[in-house]
């Protein structure tokens, strides 16, 4: 949740994995992410300037293709610490 914290300060409101736990927003995603309508993710990712975390690292090749302008960080982490 580092990258979405810092996001959030920098002014790029971030949409987070973690915030699938509210069912209003839950409800939203799985119809993004089952259906193919381009709609959905804009409908669901409004008011956000960033996305980190799932669902980007899964959908991201959808999410290219919707915002093809956007930026990507590549985030790379040790995984033995």
């Amino acid at each position: 949740m580092s990258l979405m914290n810092a996001l959030d300060i920098l002014g790029f409101p971030c949409f987070h994995g973690s915030h699938l736990a509210k069912p209003s927003i839950g409800d939203l995603f799985m119809k993004a992410f089952t259906n193919e309508n381009p709609k959905d993710w804009i409908k669901l990712l409004d008011g956000y300037a960033s996305i980190a975390d799932f669902p980007a690292f899964s959908s991201y090749k959808e999410l290219m293709k919707i915002f093809p302008d956007a930026k990507v960080i590549l985030n790379i982490r040790d995984p033995n610490k």
